[in-house]
């Protein structure tokens, strides 16, 4: 019978929430490559739009540069320039919903497979209806909170004109300087600043309005049904974060713990509890890793063995071959075999 404990506890979210913040930080001369590189996290993750990233780490990276640039509103910064066309796997919630409210209930349903430890609800009382916003318990929420409520916020004044402002907004306590940009930035509106979630009031009518949709030029993918990233319990989220560390040689257990929230001890007893060493589970995550890039990309064997840490290609080639049967040049030449065959 599995544990109970062997529950995930690990949090993600997408590359698309990351991205806007990198492009923006850069904008403002801030070394984002050097930063996220500070906090364990390969630049390459955010290739790939709805790639998983480890959220603690991310969350570590937008601390560090709202310190180091003097932006205590970070999040309501980067959410002014976000369009509907790089909201990733949001897009294709906007082409499937015939309304608004259809496509906030679609988001809410779908929030913890965006980013796992977040949750959405909107709830209609009379004529007003509440877009509510919180997160587990996974480092400073501020940031978050205002980017994701400024994001909806301004979807909501692209259908309803943009003169529209909620009344009141509910925000986490943050400092003087962030919400004196929130009560600039929304002049009409009372701001309550006690809660630990965050939420806006709008009109029950709103709901009703056609829902936002991206440009006709936009590659919109068509299925949002994503996966929860921690949906396979403790073991395949621990393999999906070690996924992440290895692209830049961060896989090691004090990195980690680190990126889990846990410290070491308590990560190791995790691992224990669920039958696994840690060891085991770096080097299966580099053969994944591996064979994806040997399948989808072609990459040299020398390449592979220097990008996912190993000293040379010989030591690679040794491992790949324990656990799969076959070096990396005939995997890579069973590929080629199979394509080529009728």
């Amino acid at each position: 019978m599995p544990n109970r404990r062997c529950t995930s506890g690990l949090h993600f979210t997408r590359a698309w929430v990351v991205k806007p913040f990198v492009r923006f930080l850069e904008g403002q001369g801030y070394p984002s490559e050097r930063g996220l590189l500070e906090v364990h996290l390969s630049p390459d993750l955010l290739e790939d739009d709805d790639a998983i990233v480890p959220i603690r780490p991310a969350i570590a990276f937008i601390e560090r540069a709202s310190r180091a640039e003097g932006i205590d509103h970070l999040g309501l910064r980067v959410a002014e320039t976000v369009t509907v066309d790089e909201l990733g796997s949001m897009q294709s919630l906007m082409v499937r919903s015939r309304n608004l409210n259809e496509y906030l209930e679609s988001a809410c349903r779908l929030a913890g497979s965006i980013t796992t430890s977040a949750r959405y609800a909107v709830c209609v009382s009379g004529d007003t209806a509440h877009f509510h916003y919180g997160t587990l318990d996974v480092g400073n929420p501020v940031h978050g909170h205002l980017f994701t409520l400024d994001v909806t916020i301004n979807t909501l004044r692209a259908l309803a004109g943009e003169s529209w402002s909620p009344a009141e907004l509910v925000l986490p306590a943050g400092t003087a300087e962030g919400l004196a940009a929130i009560s600039s930035a929304f002049e009409d509106a009372r701001v309550d600043r006690s809660a630990r979630s965050a939420s806006f009031a709008f009109p029950r009518s709103f709901l009703a309005l056609p829902a936002p949709r991206p440009s006709e030029t936009s590659d919109v993918p068509l299925d949002a049904d994503l996966a929860r990233p921690d949906a396979g319990g403790f073991r395949d989220a621990v393999r999906r974060l070690v996924e992440c560390l290895i692209l830049e040689g961060f896989a090691d257990v004090h990195t980690a713990a680190d990126a889990a929230g846990m410290s070491v001890r308590t990560f190791q007893r995790r691992l224990a509890e669920c039958g696994l060493v840690f060891t085991r589970l770096v080097q299966e995550a580099r053969i994944e890793v591996a064979q994806r890039w040997l399948r989808e990309e072609g990459r040299p064997v020398n390449e592979i063995a220097n990008a996912l840490g190993y000293t040379d290609a010989a030591n690679f080639t040794r491992a790949f071959r324990r656990l799969n049967g076959l070096s990396p040049s005939a995997f890579k030449a069973s590929l080629e075999g199979e394509v080529r065959a009728p």
